[in-house]
């Protein structure tokens, strides 16, 4: 059982996660029960918000270009869910 992927018919998947608001770590775990038993996915990551991406830019020497709220380009806003940030060199 892979606990990624849909189940089979007598498992379950359940998607565990954590976030501390002060280090901005989420602590994501996949969880799959079933006849075979228990597996665990962990994913750990680390959130970070669109002006700690430019920060942590500019060491590199990249500068941001772009800033849209998603993959298809949508407007970012203060309300924005996501951030897609296109950093260039000057």
């Amino acid at each position: 059982m892979n606990p990624c992927r849909p189940g089979r018919q007598g498992s379950v998947i359940l998607h565990v996660d954590r976030y501390d608001h002060f280090t901005q770590v989420l602590d994501e775990n996949h969880v799959g029960l079933g006849t075979d038993g228990v597996r665990m996915a962990p994913i750990p990551c680390r959130l970070v918000r669109p002006s700690e991406m430019d920060l942590m830019a500019r060491p590199a020497d990249l500068r941001l270009g772009e800033r849209s709220g998603g993959w298809n380009g949508q407007p970012f806003t203060t309300s924005s869910p996501f951030h897609v940030g296109l950093y260039t060199r000057p």
